[in-house]
């Protein structure tokens, strides 16, 4: 069947068993590039080069619904190269799911330093391969995390500016919307 192993019962009773024979011709290959998606776009342009040692995994999407679920198994792990590129080969047929989580990578702006990257296409993207099939379309664009925050405070002068006496307020749930006014993350701040 597509996508599943086929074993063979075998009993051994001090014989040899020559007849246990299994064959398999597994040429399948995901992959693609991990790059610096510098304007968010979703689209390697010009001038974003690639990613060096993004870890990248593939999963088996045993019920083939195209969404990674608890439990399906991890298939194989890998980092792409100094150029950004990644490549899973001699791949059975299949559903899969290729995975680049947000990580610690080299900063575009300062490849020195290190800074935490999220992916503008999203973390899992989700694969079909038929018998010697290949998709090298499977990219990954990482930006630079922003951070929102600051302070809640009680302005008792209402001029806008935490002055000193003001004190923070705990227990308020901050909540972070984009352009569209779709919630983006939420928050509660602490004890100051």
């Amino acid at each position: 069947t597509t996508g599943t192993l086929n074993p063979k019962a075998v009993t051994v009773n001090n014989a040899n068993i020559l007849n246990a024979d299994f064959g398999y011709n597994w040429s399948g290959q995901i992959g693609d590039t991990v790059y610096y998606d510098d304007n968010g776009n979703g689209a390697q342009n010009g001038g974003e080069p690639g990613v060096a040692g993004v870890v990248v995994d593939l999963y088996l999407d045993s019920n083939g619904n195209s969404i990674l679920d608890p439990g399906e198994p991890l298939a194989v792990i890998t980092a792409t190269d100094a150029n950004g590129n990644y490549l899973f080969s001699n791949l059975p047929p299949g559903n899969y799911i290729v995975e680049a989580e947000s990580q610690t990578v080299p900063n575009r702006s300062n490849p020195a330093t290190y800074g935490a990257m999220i992916s503008t296409v999203g973390e899992e993207l989700p694969v079909t391969l038929l018998a010697g099939g290949s998709n090298l379309t499977a990219d990954f664009g990482f930006i630079e995390r922003g951070m929102v925050g600051e302070v809640v405070f009680k302005d008792l002068n209402g001029n806008g500016i935490q002055d000193p006496g003001e004190p923070g307020i705990s227990g308020v749930t901050v909540t972070l919307k984009d352009a569209a006014g779709n919630t983006v993350g939420t928050t509660t701040t602490d004890t100051n």
